[in-house]
Formats: C-alpha cells, sequence, structure tokens
C-alpha cells in the first residue's frame, strides 16, 4: 500500500472530473492511493438525456466510472442534494490519515450553493494534511453563475468567481492526461447534452481545464 493517500471532497457527482481528475490521475500514476469522498449522489439535478426514475443510481454509477478512469476510489456519503448547507456532518474521520485533501474553493466554483457548503464543512474538519482549493481563471464559470442564478439566489456574484494565474499556489501540468481527464468528465453521461465530454455544463467550457489545474493553499483544516 502507498505511503501518501489524497482525498478528494466533492458535493455533487461530476465535480471531481473538471476540477480534479487530471491531478488524481498524476497521483494514482505516482502509486498515491486516492479516494473521492462525493457528499451527495447528485439526485436533485437533471439527467439531460431525459426522464430518469432513478438520477442518484445513475450518477453515483457515473461517478464510479469516472473515478476508475484515473485510478481513484469512490465512497458517496448519501446527504440531500441541494441542502448540503443544513448538514453539520463531521468530516474528520474521512481524512484523518491523509497526505494531502482536496476540495473546490470558497467561490463554490460558479457559487453552487452546495459547493459553498461542502468547502465549508471541510475547513471546519480536524486533520494535519495541508488543504488545497481548486481554483479556475477568473470568470471562466461566469456563464454558467449566470444561468443558475436563474433559478435559486447565490450567495457569490459572479465578480467574485475565480482567479488569476499568478494568486495560485500550485498549478499541476496535467497535459499528459488530458484524454483521461476528457474520459472522465465523458463517464458522466447523464450530464451531457450530446454524449460528448465537451457538452458538459457549457458547450466548450472543458477546453481550457486540460492543460492545467490550480490549487490555493488553504491551510490545514480544523
Amino acid at each position: 500500500m502507498s505511503a501518501h493517500s489524497a482525498v478528494v471532497f466533492v458535493p455533487h457527482p461530476d465535480d471531481e472530473a473538471y476540477a480534479f481528475a487530471g491531478t488524481m490521475a498524476a497521483l494514482t500514476e505516482a502509486d498515491w492511493r486516492v479516494r473521492v469522498v462525493c457528499l451527495t449522489r447528485g439526485e436533485g439535478g437533471v439527467d439531460r438525456r431525459g426522464p430518469n426514475a432513478d438520477l442518484a443510481a445513475t450518477r453515483v454509477s457515473e461517478l464510479k466510472a469516472s473515478c476508475a478512469i484515473v485510478g481513484a476510489q469512490v465512497e458517496v456519503l448519501d446527504l440531500p442534494d441541494g441542502r448540503v448547507s443544513e448538514s453539520d456532518l463531521d468530516l474528520t474521520p474521512w481524512a484523518r490519515d491523509a497526505s494531502i485533501v482536496l476540495t473546490l474553493g470558497d467561490d463554490g466554483v460558479y457559487g453552487h450553493p452546495d459547493h459553498l457548503a461542502c468547502t465549508r464543512l471541510v475547513g471546519a474538519a480536524t486533520f494535519e494534511a495541508p488543504l488545497l482549493h481548486a481554483a479556475f481563471p477568473r470568470g471562466h464559470f461566469a456563464p454558467v453563475h449566470r444561468a443558475l442564478s436563474r433559478f435559486m439566489p447565490l450567495e457569490r456574484s459572479a465578480e467574485q468567481l475565480g482567479t488569476t494565474r499568478e494568486h495560485v499556489f500550485h498549478v499541476a501540468d496535467v497535459r499528459r492526461y488530458r484524454a483521461l481527464k476528457r474520459a472522465s468528465i465523458g463517464a458522466h453521461r447523464s450530464q451531457l447534452r450530446d454524449g460528448e465530454a465537451r457538452s458538459f455544463l457549457r458547450r466548450g467550457l472543458i477546453d481550457g481545464l486540460l492543460d492545467e489545474e490550480w490549487f490555493v493553499l488553504a491551510g490545514r483544516a480544523g
């Protein structure tokens, strides 16, 4: 068993893919043990292909397929999708022995309330590993924010999303894992408009996420 391990906390199936797939592939190739802990089963979303009587089961299956592509293990905690902010779950046990912990940033990527709640829960946990937040270029997710804001009030404005490269703690060059990352995103078929990874969230959105993954040092949790 590897002496090094990484735990990736995400709120929904698919958040692991666009934010961390390249880094997870690099870590597993370096013989790290990588585990994705997904807080929900994604049942609050939609299947873009049409009606789905058991969306949660579909999305968990897609999550497992996505993680298998980059060599990561999976655990799903089954918090209610859309209401993660109501949870007071202590995430400490899931990463007590981790070498590094990864999660989304405090902008919620595109301001999603569950994303923000996940980041806060991870930050409130108590473990010794360095904590890194995923970061994205300023404005990259603004179109997604605008679309989401039509359906729910958002805590962050579009101007508060993202950062610039010079303010990033670590830039992971994941170009050699482009195909794996694209396949990891593509495994979430229920979230693709036409079955192709480039249609995830907004057509062409992932094109700017395949060469580098950015991380901000958030300190140590707890």
